[in-house]
């Protein structure tokens, strides 16, 4: 189906359709809140609630952490492995593996 070209000639013609032509293309490409800049805005939404989650997974292990803490061999073994920490009568050696 062919539109015939007399249609688009008075479609153009006709004063409201190109002032709303026109104000859709100024909307939609040059003014200030653009299609390309809410494009932008949802990728950042979209990078903060990734980071969001992540934050709250980190919170989650930190509290099951901090919860272990509060057992006395727990908190024996996490200074070991973490800090190299021993006791006064204690050698300690760190084995190193080469690859």
């Amino acid at each position: 189906m062919k539109i015939p070209r007399e249609k688009i000639i008075t479609l153009f013609k006709n004063k409201y359709f190109v002032i709303s032509f026109v104000f859709v293309v100024w909307v939609s490409f040059f003014d200030q809140n653009n299609l390309l800049f809410h494009h932008e805005l949802e990728g950042q939404k979209q990078e903060l609630r990734e980071k969001s989650e992540h934050y709250k997974l980190e919170i989650e292990k930190n509290k099951t952490l901090l919860k272990n803490l509060n057992d006395s061999i727990y908190l024996d073994q996490f200074a070991r492995e973490k800090f190299r920490m021993k006791k006064d009568d204690e050698d300690l050696f760190v084995v190193i593996e080469k690859q």
